[in-house]
């Protein structure tokens, strides 16, 4: 992975961080949040279907992919955050009906 420089973000951009993103709700929340002119950094694994995410997204606006294992080391040198999205699925992928009850129960 190439060395990115996080610590240098314009203060004029929202910075919004996705983190679990490369899946379909990641991606088109990435599309969206690029059209209005944030900057987005992916976290996810690393695979073929990220590769192509995060070059589709480029060609919207500034778009970044970082390795779910280089977290720490993006937090460390990040200079801001202004949104935190965390996409965890594994209820969406269980069948499992999830509703805002359940969630305030956590």
């Amino acid at each position: 992975m190439q060395e990115k420089s996080f610590s240098k973000i314009k203060k004029q951009s929202p910075v919004s961080l996705i983190i679990h993103g490369t899946n379909t709700l990641g991606e088109n929340l990435a599309k969206i949040l690029l059209e209005q002119g944030s900057k987005v950094i992916l976290v996810d694994k690393f695979d073929a279907k990220s590769k192509k995410l995060i070059l589709e997204l480029k060609q919207l606006g500034e778009a970044d992919f970082v390795d779910i294992e280089g977290l720490g080391d993006l937090m460390n040198n990040i200079a801001r955050i202004d949104y935190l999205f965390y996409l965890q699925s594994e209820f969406l992928l269980s069948n499992q009906l999830f509703t805002s009850k359940d969630f305030l129960e956590e």
